[in-house]
């Protein structure tokens, strides 16, 4: 092995440390998209006497990250991430809407925004009802919408 002078030590430290770099970087990128990826469990089942009455309060799923809405139209998952920057927006029950703590966002029990700075409702899942009456919560994705449409929810029969 022959004797480096400064000038190549010098050019292969900075190659090897750009390198280093390169490599930390997409480690951590790997890191991150996979537990965002995680976040969402898939399907969540909410048994038919766990289901809040018609009109009361939302029924709330810590693992699946949503409130579900029993409404005269049916069931409606709302993902609990505020539309403004994703703060979690838990319900009030004495005011009867969502409150996002972080910049005071509020929707109604639609999800709708009923002041800003959120620039849309908060995002749904999709909900379908089994044969026995069990709610089933798909959070794979939520779905952004502009506003709330009664097809949007999912009738649940009489129980």
């Amino acid at each position: 092995m022959e004797n480096m002078d400064r000038r190549e030590f010098i050019r292969n430290a900075v190659i090897g440390g750009a390198g280093l770099v390169i490599a930390a970087t997409g480690g951590l990128i790997l890191l991150t998209r996979r537990s965002g990826n995680e976040r969402f469990k898939g399907e969540i089942t909410i048994p038919k006497t766990d289901l809040p009455p018609v009109g009361s309060d939302p029924a709330t799923s810590d693992s699946g990250q949503f409130h579900l809405i029993n409404n005269d139209d049916g069931a409606l998952a709302l993902y609990w991430a505020c539309t403004h920057q994703g703060c979690k927006t838990p319900w009030k029950s004495g005011e009867g809407q969502f409150h996002c703590p972080c910049h005071n966002s509020t929707f109604d029990r639609h999800g709708v925004v009923t002041s800003g700075p959120a620039p849309r409702p908060l995002s749904t899942f999709p909900v379908t009802v089994s044969q026995n009456g069990d709610v089933v919560v798909n959070t794979t994705a939520p779905q952004s919408r502009s506003d709330y449409e009664p097809s949007q929810s999912v009738p649940l029969g009489s129980s």
